[in-house]
């Protein structure tokens, strides 16, 4: 039983797909014993690459599992996780030029309602409220309701600022 989708951790921790390792493996054997399989194949091919990449920097005297320790921990000390996800999702709802114009223009006026930003960028209300849920979904904006209306506002002043010398410098 295939499965493209499964990821698993080997030993050493790094994450992989696996599925081109179950291939290789005989159909009749169980789902686990054929996972357990693909584990070893998988491990064998990391250690076979991390051994002809210590070999071809002439590090013949190191071990390679303390070596995959010293490079996971150097994965973990860069950045978190959550971090790199949140970062992720703010340069993604960055990726679109109507974004940028949406939150240069709540810079400038504090507050706009959708009515307004439809005007200013020329586009209808559906597109104008999808933008607005990206930018809300990632943090850089928030509602702000006023009765029956619904003005937008910059989140993170500080964030912005830094956006906005992004895109000025490039």
């Amino acid at each position: 039983m295939r499965q493209d989708t499964v990821r698993v951790i080997s030993g050493l921790g790094f994450k992989f797909n696996i599925f081109k390792y179950v291939d290789t493996i005989e159909a009749d054997l169980s789902p686990i014993t054929t996972l357990s399989k693909a584990m070893k194949a998988l491990e064998n091919d990391i250690r076979c690459r991390l051994e002809n990449l210590l070999r071809f920097l002439g590090y013949r005297e190191i071990n390679i599992e303390r070596y995959a320790r010293s490079l996971i921990d150097l994965s973990r000390k860069t950045i978190k996780d959550e971090k790199a996800e949140a970062a992720a999702r703010i340069f993604s709802a960055l990726s679109d030029p109507i974004r940028i114009k949406i939150l240069k223009l709540l810079s400038r006026r504090r507050r706009m309602c959708v009515c307004e930003l439809m005007i200013v960028l020329g586009l209808s209300q559906p597109a104008v409220s999808y933008h607005l849920k990206l930018l809300r979904g990632c943090g850089l904006i928030r509602p702000v309701r006023s009765g029956k209306w619904v003005f937008y506002e910059i989140a993170s002043r500080g964030l912005a600022n830094l956006i906005f010398k992004l895109v000025e410098s490039v």
